[in-house]
């Protein structure tokens, strides 16, 4: 953290004890839970009392959500980044509205992107919240640094209870989306950083909750090994608790390889009250190369019905996309599909199925052809297997492949087939 964000965070928030000027402090004790009044962004109302018939039970009191009542004070002025947290808690204090704060942001120079400003009921007392991001201005680094803020009603007046500063090489955070995840009436923030390379950009993201006397992180892993990545807050069943989906759009650059989207799911878990990595889907592929994948993931999953057809499409089907040279690349993955054909027909017991695909090796691939290590693989596992099954069979293959990896593992890995595509150990070979 610089200097001046250093200073930023000791000015915005007493609790550092940085020994700087005073802010109001971060109350303490839970406030009441009732029901959700989650503002649109960027927008106040008012609730009018309506007419009340005589009755036995004393109504309920109609809440306001509004903390502060509307003014118009005077425009926030220019100043040092560290003077921004005050001066903007000032400015609502004084009746500035959220909008009215954006186009004073905008106006200095300081919006993050829009949404900059968001209002909303984050802490469950049905008054409005607001949530700010911003650049310092004149930044020296790049990209700009800032800060993510949110100041939350206290009885008539806000208070600044959360600060999220840049961290290095990341941008400012922004805000992505202001919602009740999990219909508990409150309003989770989900927020992110961008971090970007020559090529492609990543996102760290992470969704704020409020546990009843601070906001607290609550996704629980990473997001930022996705690139360029498309957020996604879904609600499929329409229970009102939503996933946030992540999918990968894919690396920009043609040393990654051929590619496929990436999904990465997250769950809302209540007893710990945070969303955890539920599960990874892959993109479909017409690559030869991800069809091989697949049918890899199949076998080690023991599904070798799924794993039989998948294998016979990478060796059959001319309709695959190749990424390397076509002939040679068909060879490569055809030799070993069939070795792992031999091997999975093998463990199924189908001892003539499996002859007949070393058979049909011996005679594609000759002693002179680059492919016939995967020939060679083949006999080392039925010899093991005939010895000492599954572990004896496995264990001989294992140990051929790291005898012979520039043959059996590099026309399989990234080497062959670029960086974004995984590489083979020689673990991966058998089952």
């Amino acid at each position: 953290m610089n200097h001046r964000l250093w200073t930023l965070a000791c000015v915005a928030l007493p609790a550092l004890a940085c020994n700087l000027s005073s802010l109001p402090l971060i109350p303490t004790s839970q406030p009441q839970q009732p029901e959700s009044l989650i503002a649109p962004a960027l927008t106040e109302t008012s609730v009018t009392t309506p007419d009340i018939a005589p009755s036995v039970t004393p109504p309920e009191i109609p809440v306001d959500p509004i903390c502060v009542q509307p003014a118009s004070p005077d425009p926030i002025p220019m100043a040092p980044f560290e003077e921004f947290p005050s001066l903007l808690l000032e400015y609502l204090n004084a009746g500035g509205s959220a909008p009215s704060l954006l186009e004073n942001l905008e106006n200095l120079g300081i919006a993050n992107e829009r949404p900059s400003v968001s209002a909303g009921d984050l802490t469950g007392d049905r008054k409005i919240d607001v949530v700010v991001s911003i650049l310092e201005p004149d930044p020296q680094t790049f990209p700009p640094p800032g800060a993510l803020l949110i100041f939350t009603c206290l009885g008539d007046h806000y208070i600044l209870t959360h600060i999220e500063l840049s961290e290095v090489f990341l941008a400012a955070p922004r805000i992505l989306h202001l919602q009740d995840m999990n219909a508990d009436g409150t309003a989770e923030l989900i927020f992110s950083s961008s971090i970007c390379g020559a090529h492609t950009c990543f996102e760290s993201t992470q969704i704020l909750s409020w546990n009843g006397e601070i906001f607290v992180q609550s996704l629980v892993g990473v997001t930022d090994d996705l690139p360029f990545p498309d957020l996604q807050v879904t609600d499929y069943d329409l229970d009102g608790i939503y996933d946030l989906e992540m999918t990968s759009s894919g690396y920009g650059s043609v040393g990654a390889g051929p590619q496929r989207p990436l999904t990465r799911i997250w769950e809302y878990n209540p007893a710990d009250g945070t969303w955890d990595e539920s599960q990874e889907i892959l993109g479909v592929s017409n690559y030869r190369i991800h069809m091989l994948h697949d049918a890899d993931s199949a076998a080690r999953k023991a599904e070798y019905d799924v794993a039989f057809v998948l294998y016979n499409q990478v060796i059959n089907n001319t309709d695959l996309l190749d990424w390397t040279d076509r002939d040679t690349e068909r060879l490569d993955l055809g030799a070993y599909a069939r070795y792992k054909l031999v091997v999975i027909y093998t463990l199924r017991g189908d001892v003539e199925r499996a002859q007949i695909f070393y058979d049909e090796m011996n005679n594609i691939f000759p002693v002179s052809s680059p492919q016939r290590a995967f020939v060679d693989m083949a006999s080392d596992f039925l010899d093991g297997f005939s010895q000492g099954g599954q572990a004896g069979g496995c264990s001989a293959a294992h140990q051929f492949a790291a005898l012979h990896a520039g043959a059996v593992l590099v026309p399989l890995g990234s080497q062959t087939y670029g960086y974004a595509n995984p590489d083979y150990s020689p673990l991966d070979v058998c089952p």
